[in-house]
């Protein structure tokens, strides 16, 4: 069934828990495809095919199989009718594998930038839990077994794929953190393309390839696809609630501070709602805040931390919200304000009560979106799943987008606003193309305004030799930069 090994001196046999791995993601099953084991050619260029054979076939090489720190050895998610590794081949899909790579430069080592990126999709429902996540060295694979499916279903499969993907790069997009992180499409989107192999090595990041089993149970294909699709609805209805009036008036766009979306992430209970309230009302008051009524917005955002986040974090987020006022209190200070909160627990408020501690006048009210509830609460109703992880996210995204938006409108160029940002120039590209925003535009307006190629190019980001091209290109008359 296969077709032979190759003559190489290996130095150690692969590791047993490798075959757990490989029964969670090829079991026995009626399906007769081959599946490739290869290892990467002795010039770098290319893959080698060391093993061609059926399920069980490459069982038994897997058991047998020896493993060299100087060799990367790879295998196919999906299975194919000949020997030929190519998609006109493409006979069974088996697994849903999406390539989580980076290529940046990032601070600290690899396993410091992963490992929280791998907590999060573990403990947050971003997407359905992957059945195996493999740490290749310089990023990860998610592994999704799904019950074997004939090429036939291949649109099926594509669909889902495509958006796990999508909801993947929106979640790495949203947090600076994981700025680094991209889905890899190219490897990704290749049915019949190679995999590191756990239990191997990854020889230019000197590191073996490890995996971890996070569900044993298989997907079937149309549960995935009937998930993808309450998926869009929900999307879909949100979208159409986002469209109508907020019952915050004001655009909170671009003023949080970065501790304020420090405040913000990583913080998805209801409580987040009110902690983002007192926000927005501190930036509304701004420079017109006493001292008593400073106290009293910290005393009130500890208390809606305090349930869901326990005193360390919600004191240390605390911390973050008095920094931003224009004088904060000391941390002794700042400890007194909040002892009696601490030692009894918290305290929970009604709107109404918050209103009148705080003297929240009508305006403010409807800045913030704070009312008092007119009807009964009705504990069954339910907006949405997770309703505010969605608006920590949106509140985020939201203010970053407008930073990014504002540097733009400044003229600097979308590497020096990535830098300032600290994420990709890619997110920076596509803010400002869903913003509208034109910078062939702004070199043509100020051409026509009398302006000269380097104060056209300096008002748009671009340089001077640029905005001459843009003048040819748009046709502008030479009368109206000379």
């Amino acid at each position: 069934m296969g077709s032979g090994r190759v003559n190489y001196r290996f130095s150690k046999n692969l590791d047993e828990s490798v075959l757990s791995w490989y029964d969670i993601h090829f079991p026995a099953s009626s399906f007769h495809g081959r599946i490739h084991i290869g290892r990467m050619k002795d010039d770098g260029f290319g893959v080698q095919k060391l093993y061609l054979g059926e399920r069980e076939a490459v069982r038994e090489f897997l058991e047998g199989m020896h493993v060299s720190e100087k060799l990367d050895y790879y295998i196919t998610a999906n299975t194919v009718n000949g020997v030929e590794r190519n998609l006109e081949g493409l006979f069974s899909l088996d697994n849903i594998v999406l390539d989580i790579d980076c290529h940046n430069e990032v601070d600290g080592s690899w396993q410091e930038q992963i490992m929280p990126l791998i907590w999060r999709f573990k403990h947050d429902e971003i997407v359905p839990s992957p059945n195996s996540i493999v740490r290749t060295g310089r990023g990860i694979q998610f592994w999704w077994h799904i019950k074997p499916v004939y090429v036939k279903c291949k649109p099926y499969f594509v669909d889902v794929r495509n958006f796990l993907t999508t909801r993947i790069n929106e979640f790495l997009t949203e947090y600076s953190d994981f700025s680094p992180f991209h889905v890899d499409n190219t490897a990704s989107n290749n049915l019949v393309g190679y995999y590191r192999l756990p239990g191997t090595f990854n020889t230019k990041a000197g590191v073996r390839v490890e995996f971890e089993i996070l569900r044993e149970e298989e997907y079937l294909l149309q549960d995935m696809t009937a998930w993808m699709e309450l998926e869009r609805r929900q999307e879909a209805k949100e979208r159409k609630t986002s469209a109508a009036p907020s019952p915050a008036s004001d655009d909170f766009s671009g003023k949080y501070l970065s501790s304020d979306i420090r405040i913000l992430r990583d913080f998805h209970t209801l409580g987040f709602f009110r902690t983002r309230q007192l926000i927005q009302l501190r930036i509304i008051r701004d420079n017109d805040i006493g001292s008593e009524t400073r106290n009293n917005l910290c005393f009130m955002v500890y208390n809606a931390m305090l349930p869901a986040l326990g005193h360390e974090r919600a004191f240390e987020k605390l911390l973050d919200f008095n920094q931003g006022f224009k004088a904060p209190m000391t941390e002794h200070e700042l400890e007194g304000v909040i002892c009696s909160a601490r030692d009894k627990g918290g305290y929970r408020y009604t709107n109404e009560k918050m209103i009148e501690f705080l003297e929240i006048t009508p305006e403010e009210q409807k800045a913030i979106g704070l009312w008092i509830p007119t009807e009964p609460f009705d504990p069954m109703t339910r907006i949405s799943s997770h309703p505010s992880r969605k608006a920590a996210s949106r509140t985020a995204r939201e203010d970053r987008n407008a930073k990014v938006l504002a540097l733009a409108n400044k003229g600097l160029r979308m590497a020096a606003i990535a830098a300032e940002m600290q994420i990709t120039r890619q997110t920076v590209s596509s803010i400002l193309s869903k913003a509208g925003f034109d910078r062939h535009k702004l070199v043509v307006d100020a051409l026509n305004d009398g302006k000269s190629f380097e104060e056209a190019a300096k008002k748009s980001g671009m340089s001077a030799y640029t905005a001459k091209k843009i003048a040819r290109e748009q046709n502008v008359k030479k009368s109206a930069y000379i």
